[in-house]
């Protein structure tokens, strides 16, 4: 009998339509590591995990690597949970502080400083305890802020861009922040338990916004959670979502990234991913 699939899940608001379900999977089916996207896409790079939901930047860094069609999180302009804060105008900012586990927005940061300014600010990393109030104390120009610290820090009265809102306005393209990634080959079972884990999760929404709302009243409120998620986010992908991808990639071949030339994403075939499109 081979071993249950082995899945990396994220616990953030954003991704909790996708993941939400894996709490109830019984450990036969499979084994559910819960952590932060850098330290998912490591032991996916490790061989330690079977599938992740990682940022999709990290799926350049195999050529096995492929996407399970049809779900991602995504978002069609303002996100609201990836924010810089600064008191000075983008042309002015040198120096950003960011979070160690931030390795997707920090690329999105440079692309777009790169489209709109020309140029890209030093990236040091931020304080565990640093928010955008800290600013004005802080020898850095600006804070980048993501996930459920953003949410929680958005009502600063520190000067903030959303960069989901500035790839929007730049491109006219939803910006991809996530996508359950594994390599050529892997069984069918562990894709079935993530696309069984969408299903159920995304016609959940309302109970996900209540529930985290309750535990988390320090980060958001219940109707704001909601609205997050069945207004600000969406969790499927599609042509767009694929362009936005295909065209962030370019870009960051352009600034430098380790971007192989001709990289495209590729995803599971139908008959490994049960036919989810």
């Amino acid at each position: 009998m081979s071993a249950p699939p082995r899945i990396g899940a994220i616990a953030s608001l954003n991704a909790l339509p996708l993941t939400a379900h894996l709490r109830s999977v019984p450990p036969e089916c499979a084994t559910v590591t819960w952590g932060p996207p850098s330290a998912l896409a490591d032991a996916l790079h490790r061989g330690d995990l079977d599938l992740a939901l990682v940022p999709h930047v990290e799926l350049v860094a195999s050529s096995d690597y492929r996407a399970v069609p049809g779900l991602a999180i995504a978002c069609a302009g303002a996100v609201d949970s990836i924010l810089l804060f600064s008191l000075k105008s983008w042309s002015e900012i040198s120096t950003v502080a960011v979070d160690a586990a931030s390795r997707s927005s920090v690329e999105l940061l440079r692309v777009l400083f790169h489209l709109e300014c020309g140029r890209i600010p030093d990236i040091v990393i931020a304080p565990e305890d640093a928010t955008a109030a800290s600013l004005d104390r802080s020898k850095v120009d600006a804070l980048l802020c993501i996930g459920d610290r953003a949410l929680a820090d958005q009502h600063s009265s520190v000067p903030r861009a959303d960069l989901s809102e500035r790839w929007h306005a730049v491109t006219g393209l939803p910006f991809v922040f996530a996508l359950w990634a594994g390599r050529k080959g892997v069984a069918r079972e562990a894709i079935d338990v993530v696309v069984e884990a969408a299903r159920a999760g995304t016609t959940r929404r309302p109970e996900i916004a209540r529930d985290f709302a309750e535990a988390h009243p320090e980060v958001i409120r219940r109707g704001a959670a909601l609205e997050y998620l069945t207004e600000t986010l969406h969790h499927t992908f599609g042509s767009a979502e694929a362009e936005s991808v295909a065209r962030f990639a370019d870009l960051r071949r352009e600034i430098g990234s380790s971007v192989p030339v001709g990289w495209r994403l590729q995803m599971f075939s139908a008959n490994e991913s049960g036919g989810v499109a």
